[in-house]
């Protein structure tokens, strides 16, 4: 009976052999690898705050993979305080790496669910998480927490940055929007 059930599993991976049905390493798709790389605070308007996120996605494949979109989240102790998404589409070269970055934009609200305590913490953990939307030679590919890393942030020097730019922002010429000089008054030339 085992030689009769060994003669039909070779009977039948003869015949998948034979009609090119078997596995093809041209055919096999290796998964991306992503790296976190930074999270910094860029800026603020009205009712939010602008963040940079940085990580980069290395294609060992032997075709080039399309990167579509990414749904992020930043979480600090299980609550959400972001989440959205990036729909920059960006090709990685068969074997290339590449750097990404994207701009997320926290309501001021979210900063009311942290505890008090934080703002004098410098070094208080986030969590950063990105779902990574693929399009392949075999289709489309979804890879949960493709970015899942824990991030440091000294919470004062981040509410420095903050003041600095509300200041600048209250002082500066009317009508004047940060690093735009087109509406301050003429210099004196002397």
């Amino acid at each position: 009976m085992l030689f009769a059930m060994l003669r039909k599993v070779n009977a039948i991976l003869l015949v998948l052999l034979w009609t090119g049905c078997a596995v093809n390493p041209a055919k096999t798709l290796k998964g991306c690898r992503y790296q976190f790389k930074n999270l910094a605070f860029t800026g603020m308007e009205g009712s939010q705050t602008h963040w940079q996120l940085d990580f980069s996605i290395y294609n060992p494949n032997v075709k080039s993979v399309d990167l579509v979109k990414m749904h992020f989240a930043i979480l600090h102790a299980s609550d959400t305080l972001l989440s959205g998404w990036n729909p920059n589409a960006v090709t990685i070269a068969a074997g290339d790496s590449q750097m990404v970055s994207t701009l997320l934009d926290l309501p001021n609200a979210a900063w009311k669910q942290l505890p008090a305590n934080i703002w004098s913490d410098t070094a208080a953990q986030f969590q950063v998480t990105a779902d990574a939307y693929l399009q392949t030679w075999l289709g489309a590919v979804v890879v949960p927490y493709a970015v899942h890393a824990t991030v440091t942030v000294n919470m004062p020097a981040q509410v420095a940055k903050y003041r600095d730019m509300m200041l600048q922002k209250l002082f500066s010429w009317p009508g004047k929007h940060l690093g735009d000089d087109s509406n301050a008054p003429p210099r004196d030339p002397q």
